[in-house]
């Protein structure tokens, strides 16, 4: 069976060679916060204070409806994308310079998919800016990485 990854309303999607996440993480960055908060006030899925996080191997064979889909920045100073449906607003995938068309970034609950992302657990990250006032502080017994500023937070 094909692995995909399509927005909740079903016009847009991506098919992925191989679907099994490296990776997951739930990030508190203000940056993740806010793109999902965006997409949530033009009709996307609430976000929760945590969002998880799977990075997937940018192995696409497949898009469907590319002419609904929006690449966007957060802000001008940005460096991430964001590539979400203009309907729904359902975030499909986030890819950054840094990952060098290796991986890209997968929200599984601003989504629909039937990737594996069922990975334990890796870290938190982006915990910088993250606080009690924005939500749950966490709680799972995994490394907590505050900026992604060191060469150790991103290996």
């Amino acid at each position: 069976m094909a692995s995909k990854i399509t927005c909740h309303c079903g016009r847009t999607g991506l098919t992925l060679q191989n679907g099994t996440s490296l990776l997951k993480f739930q990030c508190g960055c203000e940056d993740c916060r806010q793109a999902l908060q965006f997409a949530h006030s033009k009709g996307g899925i609430k976000p929760k204070p945590l969002p998880v996080l799977c990075y997937m191997v940018s192995d696409i064979v497949d898009v469907h409806g590319l002419s609904s889909m929006r690449s966007y920045k957060l802000r001008n100073s940005g460096v991430s994308r964001r590539i979400c449906c203009t309907h729904c607003y359902s975030t499909l995938a986030v890819d950054h310079p840094a990952y060098n068309d290796n991986v890209f970034l997968m929200f599984p609950e601003h989504c629909e998919t039937n990737c594996d992302v069922s990975a334990s657990l890796s870290a938190y990250i982006g915990m910088a800016d993250y606080d009690e006032t924005i939500g749950p502080l966490p709680t799972e017994n995994k490394p907590v990485f505050p900026s992604l500023r060191f060469t150790q937070e991103l290996e």
